[in-house]
């Protein structure tokens, strides 16, 4: 929650990605404007147009001698918009039918009611499975010169128990079939490597239906009477989860998306066969259209638009700034691995240190260009800087030197401030107490239902709230004199966005009793006021995460690392909070033993354990090590959890091949959601 709100990185529902699609429409619609003004100073689209019909592109003042230059200059040279035009992908998902019997079967097993004839194979697969692992022994591997290999080389399987596995699954797989379905882009590029799959209205109500046909014949079930009253509105609930994972978008045939050049996405798309839309402002009166392939459309539009910046700096007679030169090589967000800023070293180790040189423009041709400046901010700089980045996957050219230099010169976002600020040599307040206290912040969210209105508590967001301003506070040697500033916006906004935290925080513990809540303060101020502040500005927090990956904040980061020891090893964790698994880890059969276990226990009274860790941080890890352990006196690896979290299995099953109880199983799949 709190992580998806500072790295605007989280699981997009169906509302949120048709958000993030008009919000790209709309910067899409942008480039006709874009593309009108630079066909008006080309004197060969001018002659063309007026060639094919007589048409001409005016405006109510003559073109400036800047603006002249520049259209002669860009003589066969392409500017093509980087929002691209998506259809739908197709990827192979399993049918509505294979939906069905796979969510009435995790719910039935979940709450130990009886399995029908219909669905006995998927415990048959189970059982086998569990006789595979209890029969798999391990086998040592030595080396040539016969020493014994850390961690052993291999292990042998009983073949029976296998071939009886085997047959299962082919069993299963009849049952189970899949299909082509058509997903929209984003829910693809959410789900890379992960297990998601589409669930439709349709399969949420078809499930229901079986489920409660079952319960309701099954009369020796010990649950029925329990349940028969509770059937509707309990498996609403257990089903509701699946209403967010429908693509839900059939009528949309093209989708709106700015590239992304990560190459996890490039590789993903490349291999399901994307084509994409690509629009360019070229030699010719009207927008040109390609259709390309995924990867053939980010390296052209790479290209291109670094040469459209190469052209424009030499019009503007931009000289070339530089900027610090980073300890070790680093790779700007984007690259593909293709641009790495060079290592310099000295004899003896030494780093190489180079003056900071800010670029310099001609002010004069820079103010002639005025109405070109205006669509560059709309068009390049508010939305690349804005939270609709994902995963602060901005294009590669946004990074390179063509663009870098003319943008300096620009007011743009806080982030690009920052940026200019860090170019002219200024040194952010940061350190790595201050990555410490952000991280003992979201920290807290670990574990939603053990939040306590305290005095500890508000000072560990007293503390993140000076830290956090502090990632933003060199913004103020950039700012013009007339300027609001940043930092003094940014602190109210934090302010907001954090007291506010604290009322629901408060409210939940003491019960919902508003006098209670009324004694403590945030800031000087009762609860109920930072509330009511959010809820009439909606403010959100700053998007730290595209700060944090910036090459310039990397750059920072590597000169500064021998004199703060923790600096490094801080950054890297706090990325990896802000980066926590986009899409859910496990897949519905998971999901569904979960919901209904939680279902079961919050009718007995017990509690739920719910929270979103990621299995890949270490620090998550061993939250929940300790957690097991003191709560059950059980000690277990974090590999055996990671191993839990990806099981498919029943609880029961795990609870037998790790040898601890269904409690712990849930308990530790419950903590990472």
């Amino acid at each position: 929650m709190v992580a998806a709100s500072l790295s605007q990185v989280q699981v997009m529902k169906v509302q949120e990605r048709e958000k993030y699609y008009s919000y790209w429409k709309n910067i899409d619609d942008r480039f006709q404007g874009f593309h009108n003004y630079l066909a008006m100073i080309q004197p060969a689209i001018q002659a063309l147009a007026r060639e094919v019909g007589g048409i001409t592109i005016t405006r109510d003042t003559p073109l400036t001698e800047s603006e002249k230059d520049l259209g002669a200059a860009l003589e066969s040279v392409v500017l093509p918009n980087y929002v691209l035009k998506v259809s739908k992908i197709t990827r192979e998902d399993y049918t509505d039918e294979a939906k069905k019997l796979k969510l009435t079967y995790n719910f039935l097993r979940a709450i130990r009611a009886e399995i029908p004839d219909s669905l006995k194979v998927f415990r048959e697969v189970e059982e086998a499975e569990g006789r595979v692992l209890a029969e798999t022994q391990a086998e040592p591997q030595f080396t040539e010169e016969g020493a014994p290999v850390q961690g052993g080389g291999g292990a042998s399987v009983n073949e029976n128990v296998q071939a009886e596995l085997t047959a299962k699954e082919k069993e299963l797989a009849e049952l189970l079939k899949k299909e082509d379905v058509s997903f929209d882009p984003l829910y693809i590029i959410l789900g890379i490597d992960k297990e998601v799959s589409d669930i439709s209205p349709n399969v949420i109500e078809a499930t229901k239906q079986e489920i409660k046909s079952i319960m309701r014949t099954n009369q020796e079930s010990k649950y029925f009477a329990e349940l028969d009253e509770l059937l509707d509105e309990e498996i609403d609930m257990f089903l509701d989860q699946y209403k967010d994972a429908t693509t839900a978008m059939t009528q949309d045939n093209q989708y709106y998306l700015p590239m992304m050049d990560d190459d996890a996405i490039v590789d993903a798309l490349t291999q399901l066969g994307v084509e994409v839309e690509v629009e360019a402002s070229t030699e010719n009166f009207d927008i040109t259209t390609k259709r390309m392939p995924y990867k053939e459309a980010v390296e052209y539009i790479n290209a291109e638009t670094k040469g459209f910046f190469k052209v424009l700096g030499r019009i503007l007679q931009l000289s070339k700034g530089t900027i610090p030169i980073a300890r070790r090589s680093v790779t700007p967000k984007g690259a593909s691995g293709q641009v790495k800023y060079e290592q310099m070293y000295m004899q003896g180790g030494e780093s190489l240190e180079l003056p900071i040189k800010v670029s310099e423009v001609d002010a004069e041709r820079l103010q002639e260009l005025d109405q070109l400046i205006k669509y560059l901010e709309e068009f390049y700089m508010e939305p690349l800087g804005s939270d609709y980045v994902l995963l602060g996957d901005v294009p590669e050219f946004f990074t390179s030197a063509q663009f870098r230099d003319i943008f300096t010169h620009l007011k743009g976002t806080r982030k690009q401030q920052v940026k200019r600020a860090l170019r002219q040599g200024y040194v952010p307040f940061v350190d790595s107490r201050d990555y410490g206290k952000i991280m003992d912040w979201l920290d807290l969210f670990k574990d939603p239902q053990s939040l306590y209105i305290s005095d500890n508590l508000i000072n560990t967001f007293e503390e993140a709230l000076s830290s956090f301003v502090k990632f933003w506070e060199i913004v103020n040697n950039v700012a013009k004199e007339t300027d609001e500033a940043p930092t003094e916006e940014i602190t109210k906004e934090i302010k907001s966005v954090m007291g506010s935290m604290l009322y629901e925080i408060a409210f939940d513990s003491l019960g919902g009793d508003e006098e209670k809540v009324a004694k403590w303060k945030w800031r000087r101020q009762p609860l109920s006021y930072w509330k009511q502040q959010q809820d009439e500005n909606n403010y959100t927090i700053e998007n730290l995460l595209v700060l944090l990956e910036d090459p310039d904040w990397k750059i920072f980061i590597e000169d500064n690392m021998a004199k703060d020891k923790q600096l490094r090893r801080k950054h890297e964790a706090l990325i990896g909070k802000l980066k926590k698994p986009i899409m859910k880890m496990t897949g519905p059969i998971t999901h569904a033993m979960l919901e209904a276990t939680d279902m079961i226990r919050k009718m007995a009274g017990q509690r739920i354990y719910k929270s979103t860790l990621d299995i890949s941080d270490i620090d998550d890890l061993s939250f929940v090590i300790d957690l097991v352990k003191k709560e059950n006196k059980v000690d277990i690896y974090g590999v055996d959890i990671y191993n839990i979290v990806k099981s498919e299995s029943s609880f029961n099953s795990l609870a037998t091949n790790y040898g601890i109880s269904q409690e712990v199983v849930y308990k530790i799949k419950g903590m990472f959601r």
